[in-house]
């Protein structure tokens, strides 16, 4: 994917991003998680901050690896991929082609960041669950591709090795 963004910069696309970072406005949980209470945390940058609930996903173990259950749209729902796009209709009323012709016409990628609950996986953990998505405008000419990023097996202790010729120390 970083190759993709290069060449297309080399071509001064995709030079300027939108950022969103998707928090969770509510003050309860659905049902189905065993915690009820929107757990808050400050979030900082440069230009300031704000105090937002972190969003909570269906987080299973599966092959010994926490996976998000319900599939890829998990993350990068209706709402989160629209969240740079301002429509003057009500939310039911965009289609997916709404949104898809009003990237386009932005041109504009968009970069999603969802901090998640780690009390969803039941466990300890020493880094924070970020969920990461990331919506491009069609650019003409190009093929279109869907990246997906998942545990694989067997690639447990190769985490870590780079598959970019440029980094081979022979």
């Amino acid at each position: 994917m970083r190759d993709y963004i290069m060449k297309q910069n080399s071509g001064q696309l995709l030079t300027h991003w939108n950022i969103a970072v998707i928090l969770n406005s509510s003050s309860q949980h659905p049902d189905q998680f065993k915690f009820r209470e929107v757990k808050k945390q400050d979030f900082k940058w440069a230009a300031g901050g704000t105090e937002g609930g972190l969003s909570a996903r269906s987080l299973v173990y599966k092959d010994g690896k926490l996976v998000v259950y319900g599939g890829k749209n998990a993350i990068l729902d209706k709402g989160a991929r629209m969240a740079d796009l301002h429509f003057n209709k009500p939310r039911k009323e965009i289609s997916e082609d709404d949104i898809r012709s009003k990237r386009n016409e932005l041109g504009i990628p968009l970069l999603i960041i969802q901090p998640i609950d780690e009390r969803v996986s039941n466990k300890k953990h020493m880094v924070p669950f970020i969920g990461v998505g990331i919506q491009f405008p069609e650019i003409k000419g190009e093929m279109a591709f869907e990246y997906a990023v998942r545990p694989m097996v067997g690639m447990d202790e190769e985490v870590q090795v780079s598959d970019d010729p440029a980094d081979n120390d022979d």
